[in-house]
């Protein structure tokens, strides 16, 4: 036995001395590296793709592995620093939210937060972040994540979501801080008396909050600083005044009926007269645009005033809106000049769609005056009206100061008495020439012809008073007139809107008088652009981003999109003569683009 044992040693210790030499004299045992070795290894280098498809390949082998979900964590976190949220969010999403440690399902969490902050989806990020600290232990992860909540509740949430936070956790955090960023909120929007009650509500829930007085002093240096404000540039005097008061009273009803609304006044008004000189409106803009409260200016009204203005708008960064010029020049001016009036060839070619596709017009005669209105429309009428397939047979322009039109009518009906034919005539002048036209048509034995107009055609903006319907005054046989149509950019006669309806009401209620299209475009254009302020809004050109994509609209004188340079689209309103009087009808018109 003793023999064999000698004879195995000999046999083995001289193989060994040569594996021993062959192996660089050491004996060292080899194996290969793990998959979660070559994940870990390709996550130092940076190569996440590859330390992915070995976690993978490790998660085959050993499926419930805590030290895989770690990984995952660390690869996620990678992938969300190179801002890829869908990797990031299909990783974190495999981990479970049971039967691991409480840390690592708070890690999931403050991924996920993570993830909702890169969609701007701020309060939901606040919601995670705040259950990761519930499942963290170490105090330094939970600072940590309480600072990236703290960060979001300072600077990213409106006010309704302040408040739904400081509700939904009562005395817990983050409340206190929701119901601190709220206060602080409202006072910076100039809401002195929201901001005062939200502090009864903070005091009611933290009694003991060393912040109460800071607060207290925070409201009060706000109050006395004064909210924003939104300057407008009038012609009070002088030519224009009728106009630019019109135009001050329709922005004082908007600001008393949005006040009411929401419960405090959100701007305070400053006006200012240029009598409609465009170096007064140009000087008036330099004072609005050294006052840093000063958000917005509404004005001025001639379109003149408003190109003399456009370059101090830049050069101040100040969103200058006009409600009512309407020169072709505007558009290009300035990225800080908007208008919000319908223009000419906006009615012009909305009339001529009507008469196409709704009168079914085919031959059609023109009368207009010789001046900047009358061509315009004219031009922009006729050549949408062949556009659509038909055909204007005759023009006759006549001298805008005439109130005598036997001459030009006698042209229509020569025509006709050559073999000339049409079905229609376009009016497009004010009401009183329209009023010394249409009778003269059944004298010179023209009836039965389909009769057009424009926006002039409401006497609302001539009229003290604002009646918009002298022409039916004018026009004694109401028969010359009955079918007619016109376009109109503001209408009282459909009760179908409501906010119209509350304008109209409390208008004549403050002055005695119908408000004409002019007090309601500076309506529609004082709210437009409170609708715009959002809360905080401190920078003019944020304001003029925002405005700048209004798209659709719905004011009390139609819908309106607003573009870059000053471009306005605005959906007319079409009126007829029906039994003798004025009534709103719905046409569908192309968008103009």
């Amino acid at each position: 036995m003793m023999k064999n044992k000698l004879k195995i040693v000999e046999i083995f210790v001289p193989l060994l001395c040569v594996f021993t030499l062959i192996s660089g004299c050491k004996i060292i045992p080899v194996r290969e590296k793990s998959d979660y070795e070559h994940s870990l290894e390709f996550l130092r280098k940076g190569n996440l793709e590859q330390a992915e498809a070995y976690l993978l390949k490790y998660e085959k082998r050993f499926p419930y592995d805590e030290k895989s979900y770690n990984l995952r964590l660390e690869i996620a976190k990678k992938y969300l620093e190179r801002n890829d949220a869908k990797k990031t969010s299909a990783l974190v999403s495999k981990i479970p939210e049971k039967g691991i440690s409480k840390e690592l399902i708070g890690g999931k969490y403050e991924i996920l937060g993570d993830i909702s902050l890169l969609k701007d989806e701020y309060l939901k990020a606040v919601g995670l972040y705040l259950k990761s600290i519930d499942l963290y232990r170490r105090k330094s992860q939970k600072e940590k994540i309480k600072k990236k909540a703290l960060k979001i509740i300072s600077e990213k949430l409106n006010e309704e979501e302040l408040s739904w936070l400081a509700g939904r956790y009562g005395k817990k955090f983050p409340a206190e801080e929701a119901l601190y960023n709220l206060i602080k909120q409202k006072a910076l929007a100039g809401d002195i008396n929201g901001s005062r009650r939200s502090l009864e509500r903070y005091e009611r829930t933290f009694p003991d909050s060393s912040r109460r007085n800071e607060l207290i002093s925070f409201i009060e240096k706000k109050q006395r600083e004064g909210k924003l404000i939104i300057g407008c540039i009038l012609p009070l005097s002088g030519a224009l005044s009728e106009i630019g008061n019109s135009v001050k009273e329709g922005i004082i009803t908007a600001q008393i009926i949005r006040s009411e609304r929401i419960g405090f006044q959100q701007v305070d008004l400053v006006f200012k007269d240029s009598a409609g000189d465009p170096e007064k409106a140009a000087r008036a803009f330099e004072e609005f645009g050294s006052n840093e409260n000063v958000i917005a200016v509404i004005g001025p009204v001639r379109s003149a005033c408003v190109k003399k203005c456009a370059p101090l708008a830049d050069k101040y960064q100040l969103p200058l809106v006009s409600p009512t010029a309407d020169a072709d020049y505007i558009e290009g001016l300035s990225n800080f000049v908007f208008r919000t009036c319908l223009l000419p060839e906006t009615e012009a070619e909305a009339m001529a769609e009507f008469a196409i596709k709704d009168g079914e017009a085919v031959e059609i005669a023109i009368m207009h005056g010789d001046d900047y209105y009358g061509r315009k429309l004219a031009a922009v009428f006729k050549k949408k009206v062949e556009e659509l397939g038909a055909k204007v047979k005759i023009e006759i322009t006549y001298p805008p100061e005439t109130n005598d039109f036997t001459e030009y009518v006698r042209k229509l009906y020569s025509y006709l008495e050559a073999g000339g034919i049409f079905d229609t005539i376009y009016l497009p002048c004010d009401y009183d020439k329209a009023g010394f036209i249409i009778p003269q048509l059944p004298y010179n034995d023209m009836e039965g012809f389909q009769l057009y107009g424009s926006s002039g055609w409401d006497s609302g903006r001539f009229d003290p008073y604002g009646n918009p319907e002298r022409l039916l005054e004018i026009v004694l046989e109401k028969g010359e007139i009955e079918g007619a149509v016109f376009t109109d950019s503001f209408s009282l006669w459909s009760k179908d809107n409501e906010e119209r309806n509350e304008f109209v009401s409390r208008y004549k209620e403050m002055y005695d008088s119908i408000p004409n299209v002019y007090a309601a475009n500076s309506y529609d254009t004082y709210m437009m652009i409170v609708k715009e302020l959002k809360k905080r809004m401190k920078r003019r050109s944020e304001l003029r981003k925002r405005i700048s994509q209004i798209r659709d609209y719905e004011g009390i004188t139609g819908k309106m999109s607003i573009y870059e340079k000053g471009r306005v689209e605005k959906t007319p309103f079409f009126i007829e003569i029906f039994g003798g009087k004025f009534r709103e009808i719905k046409a569908e018109i192309e968008k103009n683009g």
